[in-house]
């Protein structure tokens, strides 16, 4: 995130983070193994040695320091799993870098981790920890009581997901531009939006409807891939934040879980059928959200659905003193999966990002797979009664392509 104004208070951004670190003790979290089991080590705030470093950079060498605090590996039995770097640039800006592991922290952790941060630094003369700002548990409470949790209905989901994934047999959702035997799993980026007149409609069509927003996607994203690839059953990748109870809403931790949508679609139903029963599915598939990560075989699906919280932006955050913050674009050089949209809210419209496999689809492709997702949302929020059989996802140059073929016998 570049920090535009001067002077910048280095001193004040680590105690403000620092303050952080003190009321959650996830952040201050070991992880060590004994006997082949991992434990968590919860360090006394006293015994945390977090600082910020502050390096002179050129506005062209900028990258190469983000890519190096990316691919520094975390020591997650003795280091703090959070990193803060400056980067002063000739131009008197500043780069504020930003680096945490995924076992202490999940996206909605960040949006409470940044809000935490502007009120800290905007209060820097109350650095120190209240009895207010003390939290009734933490995240080591929370695990105890999930792995309980989990222990005591283990059978009942576990037999819930052996049924629904009952004689599901995995295909790829989209065509694959290129041989998977040499896939390194190369990262590539691809960002589409729709407009702002379609984003208020799509919001009406979910009030209407009495669904979600998220729930339109995902129906829609299903029709997306039955059109593709002709496949009427389909596994989609959905993230449930996992915070179950109302008291997790101001944790920070990895409490996100990854979990299957499975939907099976007939063209002559309705969008609005197969939107009620991704409502439910979604519902459903949420009850039995507390199994171990291994339940889930990557096989099972290759696109993933993610819709950022629209109540909280990652643009330009504008509310702290003396500076704003504003996202730093930086290229995914990995893919963790074949497709990944990643939708959220900015300018009152609804983006997505698009990060997929380059070893496997060429970026041609997946503008083609966005211009399609993007004219079936069209039909759908126009006309959500449409059989799924009439909605049209076919784009302007296929139509118009015509075929001559010359027979030589």
């Amino acid at each position: 995130m570049p920090i535009i104004c001067l002077p910048l208070n280095v001193q004040g951004i680590e105690e403000a983070i620092k303050k952080i670190i003190s009321k959650y003790e996830i952040l201050r979290t070991n992880f060590i193994e004994i006997d082949g089991l991992p434990f968590q080590k919860i360090n006394p705030i006293d015994d945390v040695r977090f600082n910020i470093t502050v390096d002179q950079v050129k506005s062209e060498n900028v990258d190469q320091k983000i890519e190096q605090l990316l691919h520094t590996a975390f020591d997650l039995e003795t280091a703090v799993l959070l990193r803060v770097q400056v980067l002063q640039l000739e131009t008197n800006q500043f780069v504020l870098l930003f680096a945490t592991h995924h076992i202490v922290m999940d996206g909605l952790s960040l949006e409470i981790f940044i809000a935490a941060f502007i009120q800290n630094y905007n209060n820097s003369e109350a650095f120190a920890i209240n009895t207010e700002d003390r939290l009734p548990f933490q995240f080591k409470d929370y695990s105890e009581w999930f792995n309980r949790i989990a222990e005591e209905q283990a059978v009942k989901n576990e037999l819930f997901w052996e049924n629904y994934l009952e004689d599901y047999r995995p295909e790829p959702s989209f065509d694959h531009d290129s041989n998977s035997a040499s896939d390194q799993q190369s990262g590539g980026k691809f960002l589409f939006e729709l407009t702002a007149e379609d984003t208020l409609a799509l919001k009406e069509t979910a009030l209407k409807e009495q669904v979600t927003v998220y729930t339109i996607l995902m129906a829609a994203l299903n029709v997306l891939i039955c059109k593709f690839s002709s496949h009427n059953d389909i596994c989609i990748g959905t993230v449930n934040s996992g915070r179950t109870i109302p008291e997790l809403n101001n944790q920070i931790g990895m409490f996100a879980k990854t979990m299957v949508l499975r939907t099976k679609i007939e063209p002559e139903q309705t969008f609005v059928t197969l939107l009620k029963s991704t409502q439910d599915n979604l519902l459903e598939v949420n009850e039995y959200q507390d199994v171990p990560l291994t339940t889930f075989s990557k096989s099972v699906f290759d696109v993933l659905l993610v819709y950022q919280n629209p109540e909280f932006s990652f643009g330009d955050i504008e509310d702290l003193k003396g500076f704003k913050l504003t996202t730093y674009p930086i290229d995914s050089k990995y893919s963790r999966l074949p497709v990944v949209f990643n939708f959220f809210e900015s300018d009152d419209k609804l983006k997505a990002i698009v990060d997929y496999n380059a070893d496997l689809f060429d970026e041609n492709t997946i503008e083609i797979i966005t211009q399609k997702f993007s004219k079936i949302l069209e039909q759908v929020i126009s006309h959500p009664s449409v059989e799924i059989g009439g909605i049209d996802a076919s784009l302007g140059f296929e139509k118009n392509t015509t075929f001559d073929f010359e027979f030589n016998f």
